[in-house]
């Protein structure tokens, strides 16, 4: 019998809410960190967002573990607990600091 690959149901629909979520997150940055006066060092720290790494720490701190929905190893990402309003950022750089770093 050929080896078949596991399929979950929903996880070629959610791979395109993620991808939305994470290019939100970056334009977020992008145009907060110029409205807001950044220290230099906080301006470093959100260059490393582009890394998954990163990403998913952010991600995974700010929106899955608020609501701590997990099911068979996967985050329940609930994007509204990210606050994408001007002081937003600085729950992102501190998110970015505790996954070591900058």
């Amino acid at each position: 019998m050929p080896k078949r690959d596991r399929i979950e149901a929903g996880s070629s629909f959610a791979t395109a809410i993620m991808a939305g979520i994470v290019v939100t997150v970056l334009d977020y940055v992008n145009r907060t960190a110029n409205a807001v006066k950044l220290r230099p060092w906080q301006v470093q720290r959100l260059k490393t967002l582009r890394s998954r790494n990163r990403m998913v720490q952010v991600l995974r701190e700010r929106c899955a573990e608020k609501t701590g929905a997990t099911r068979g190893g996967y985050h329940h990402i609930a994007p509204w607990f990210l606050s994408l309003d001007p002081t937003g950022i600085y729950g992102i750089i501190d998110s970015l600091g505790r996954a070591g770093g900058y």
